[in-house]
């Protein structure tokens, strides 16, 4: 139950780049960082500030040298599956409700240390809904 970790919890409402630079000496192994940098595709549209192609490169070669647990979630882009490559990752249809209900596909790579339960697997090709996602593709590493 998550309720049980709320105090261990932590969010942080900072720019990834920023983020990893300011936890660079705080890196543990009972640590699972998230991320979400800006998107790729719409970014220029959806953001005032938004990443260049270095800027995305730079997450990803940063990610990658955490000895911790970590999750990214982007949308979904052949640059970041790319990025991404060589990690377990999974695509999958998102609704968005706004302003103007729309689905957009979203990217979400895992590090290696993160085991997704067998019900991901098991849903592969049934379209089965899990958490509200649907038509959900792996490419595990």
């Amino acid at each position: 139950n998550i309720a049980e970790y709320k105090c261990s919890i932590h969010s942080y409402n900072k720019d990834a780049i920023a983020f990893l630079s300011d936890m660079e000496n705080d890196r543990h192994n009972n640590i699972l960082y998230y991320l979400d940098p800006p998107y790729i595709n719409k970014a220029h549209g959806l953001y005032d500030n938004f990443y260049s192609k270095h800027d995305h490169r730079y997450v990803a070669d940063t990610v990658k040298t955490l000895k911790s647990k970590w999750i990214v979630s982007y949308d979904a882009d052949d640059m970041v599956k790319e990025l991404y490559s060589g990690f377990t990752q999974i695509t999958y249809d998102l609704s968005y409700s706004a302003h103007i209900i729309r689905k957009g596909r979203e990217f979400m790579a895992f590090s290696p240390s993160i085991i997704l339960p067998k019900l991901f697997f098991e849903n592969i090709g049934s379209h089965t809904d899990y958490c509200n996602m649907s038509n959900i593709t792996f490419n595990v590493a």
